[in-house]
């Protein structure tokens, strides 16, 4: 029994409502239905009495709620052991932090293919960008001593105060922010879609459209560019998400460089005829690029990235 499927259990309890729930661990309602169905199919009896308008635990659901309860509290106890059992191992070698995004798009898998049979002991952890400036910002991280690490952190609105004060905040405990590139999104569709006959579109034409987010980091940007219940699912599974737009249950995005890519039978994918650019850049300690592993992380990336620019798909800074 999957141990999230129980989470999603507890949440839907306490939040009284699987669209509540859902929006906590930001996924579909769909799916945590579908997560709750089979925690009560490997039990053998319902947890949940629903009707249209309300949720509440059936008998023998009060009566196993407290263990699932447990069964949750112990996991997170489980995981908090495991994550001291790997200390020894956070401090050996150097990390590189990844935006979620950055992570998730396969934006890295250069620098990973270029340092897989390399001296350089790297691992490769997947935070916010918030959590990446956090990591610098606090003298006494879980992940050692991070004069050798680097982070690559996205900037969805690098000009906005809420940006700005990241920075200020990193450059205030000693740390370090060189941008590195700039570049836009672009939005995968629906072939049936009448937007789909478009050769550019607007911020106004995925007003009325379904939003399908990669990730928690990305969701607070798109809310603020298109409302605040427009994000209908995050899916983080590059597949997945292909796929449900292939079959009309929304639209998503990606960079406009690797976007062309993502088309798949049944869908298309265009450009803004005006967006914001979004911006990735390196976190680190001061020194860090005249360090080998520095110099060869910047070497790496300039040999993915500026064919791109001289493309015009990105705009190095």
């Amino acid at each position: 029994m999957r141990s999230e499927y129980l989470k999603y259990v507890v949440d839907t309890a306490e939040q009284g409502s699987i669209a509540l729930a859902a929006k906590k661990n930001f996924i579909s309602p769909q799916g945590l239905g579908r997560a709750i169905a089979v925690v009560e199919d490997e039990l053998g009896f319902e947890i949940f009495h629903r009707t249209a308008n309300s949720l509440s635990l059936t008998p023998k659901g009060k009566r196993i709620f407290p263990a699932i309860s447990r069964a949750v509290q112990s996991m997170s106890m489980l995981h908090a052991e495991a994550l001291k059992l790997l200390d020894d191992e956070r401090s050996a070698g150097s990390i590189v932090f990844c935006s979620s995004i950055v992570f998730m798009s396969g934006m890295i898998s250069r620098l990973y293919s270029d340092f897989a049979d390399t001296s350089f002991n790297l691992r490769y952890v997947q935070l916010s960008t918030e959590r990446i400036i956090e990591a610098f910002c606090n003298e006494e991280n879980t992940y050692g001593d991070l004069g050798s690490s680097v982070g690559i952190a996205l900037f969805f609105n690098p000009g906005s105060d809420a940006s700005q004060a990241a920075i200020t905040r990193l450059l205030a405990h000693g740390g370090e922010y060189r941008p590195y590139i700039e570049y836009e999104d672009g939005v995968l569709l629906p072939e049936s879609s009448p937007l789909a006959t478009k050769e550019k579109i607007t911020h106004a034409d995925l007003e009325e459209q379904n939003i399908i987010s990669s990730s928690a980091e990305q969701r607070p940007f798109l809310e603020q560019r298109f409302g605040a219940n427009a994000v209908k699912m995050v899916v983080p599974d590059v597949n997945f998400r292909r796929n449900l737009v292939r079959d009309g249950k929304g639209v998503t995005f990606f960079p406009t460089f690797i976007g062309r890519n993502q088309e798949a039978e049944g869908t298309v994918f265009r450009t803004f005829e005006q967006y914001q650019r979004i911006q990735l850049g390196f976190v680190c300690l001061p020194g860090f690029f005249s360090l080998p592993l520095g110099r060869a992380v910047l070497q790496s990336f300039d040999s993915y990235y500026q064919p791109l620019a001289e493309e015009g798909q990105v705009w190095m800074l």
